[in-house]
């Protein structure tokens, strides 16, 4: 059974991983100077989050907006809701309407107009964004919680609509069962679709890191192992498989190893408070019976 300093040890290095990141899509908007505390969403409760739809979502924070930019989007959405309106037209608006919530620090807003303009041009490329955007809010630690289910499920549907466009692209594959595997409960089906990757080409670098992240969590340990030493091999300049190896290590009981492995990920670290939790770590594994 393990310890406390085990549980530790893999708590720290899950925060390595995200402080070095894994995020791969720009958001639509920065939120750096927008807060949405428990004050502002008092239906966010921590133990159990609610869900609710974007237009609900969008109701509650245009509550904030200033008068002005309030009266430009009525404006927008009023023309975008005309009829006889070319699908130039409707998309320009849409795009109008985005920059506006995003202007409002209402990115989560913005990226579901622009899902509106992917169903318009209705091509893989375009979902695909679509759903990039939506990644990018649910990984943002200051999307508000009680919005995060619903981002999910479109990060699931762009993902969806763009391989039904493109069946052969493997990377659209593995975004998909990502968004099965970080944010629904039907994490087997993103397994399977990762699994359909690496069956196709054993060697894709995305598909056998979420594989070996799903082994840690699953606790299937061993397994995690083979994958992301094979993911250290693909790109040994990368962290994130190094970071996660060491979690795997640990958490099976090799500490010698995963000490090694930090050893390692520091020649590509540069940051120098990341290197001093990274020295924290492996002198905790060493001494560690």
């Amino acid at each position: 059974m393990k310890n406390l300093q085990s549980k530790h040890l893999i708590f720290i290095f899950i925060v390595i991983v995200i402080t070095v990141g894994m995020y791969l899509f720009v958001p639509v908007a920065t939120q750096k100077d927008i807060k949405k505390t428990n004050s502002e969403m008092p239906e966010a409760a921590t133990a159990q989050v609610p869900q609710i739809t974007i237009e609900e979502f969008k109701t509650k924070i245009e509550e904030r907006f200033p008068s002005t930019l309030l009266s430009k989007i009525n404006f927008l959405e009023k023309e975008a809701n005309k009829t006889g309106l070319s699908e130039i037209e409707k998309s320009d608006l849409y795009s109008k309407l985005a920059a506006a919530y995003s202007d409002g620090g209402a990115p989560e807003v913005a990226a579901w107009y622009v899902s509106k303009k992917a169903a318009i041009a209705n091509t893989s490329i375009a979902w695909e964004r679509a759903g990039d955007n939506f990644v990018a809010l649910q990984q943002d630690p200051q999307t508000a919680d009680i919005i995060k289910p619903t981002i999910n499920t479109h990060i699931i549907d762009c993902y969806q609509k763009a391989l039904e466009l493109a069946p052969s692209n493997a990377d659209l594959k593995v975004k998909l069962g990502e968004g099965y595997m970080e944010g629904s409960d039907d994490v087997m089906q993103g397994v399977k679709l990762m699994l359909d990757v690496v069956r196709a080409d054993s060697n894709h670098y995305m598909a056998n890191l979420m594989l070996g992240k799903y082994g840690i969590k699953s606790g299937q340990y061993e397994k995690a192992i083979v994958r992301l030493e094979k993911v250290i091999s693909l790109h040994s300049k990368k962290l994130d498989g190094y970071f996660l190896l060491v979690d795997a290590y640990a958490a099976s009981g090799k500490n010698n190893e995963a000490a090694e492995t930090l050893i390692k990920a520091k020649k590509l670290v540069t940051d120098k408070n990341l290197l001093k939790e990274i020295d924290v770590a492996i002198n905790e594994l060493k001494n560690k019976k």
